[in-house]
């Protein structure tokens, strides 16, 4: 249906707001098929909130790491998105890594969830360990 309803009425003519909206509720409720869908028709794969996470870090946020892999390695979504906290992609993932206990299922999913961001987008000069929000805030002189 949501195909059927995306070649009648094209994302382009959905609002930014909208998109966003519609793509985190996806998210939300483990649609990656929808979300796939909506990509195919021109959803923007680096679509942002109001919080300007993207959809891997509210996949982190989540502990669906199993989505935000996908994210990472199928849909290729952009390592740009930054909260006005300096909070980011490759941060926020160093960060929860730093949360949990070493050996714990949570943990190793991130660590293996780190490798595939390493591989992936090395390209795109992401390499660990990454300046943390709080030294990004630093940079540009927020408390």
């Amino acid at each position: 249906m949501l195909d059927a309803l995306s070649r009648a009425w094209p994302i382009s003519k959905v609002t930014a707001k909208t998109q966003s909206d519609t793509a985190f509720s996806a998210l939300r409720f483990h649609c990656n098929d929808c979300l796939k869908v909506m990509f195919k028709h021109g959803l923007p794969v680096g679509v942002q909130d109001s919080r300007h996470y993207n959809l891997f870090m509210e996949a982190m946020d989540r502990e669906d790491f199993e989505t935000a892999e996908w994210l990472l390695k199928d849909a290729r979504i952009p390592l740009d998105a930054e909260t006005v906290r300096g909070v980011n992609p490759a941060n926020s993932l160093q960060e929860d890594l730093s949360r949990y206990r070493p050996g714990t299922p949570t943990h190793d999913a991130l660590l293996r969830l780190q490798a595939v961001m390493q591989a992936v987008m090395q390209a795109r000069g992401v390499v660990f360990p990454v300046e943390t929000s709080t030294q990004q805030r630093a940079s540009r002189g927020f408390k």
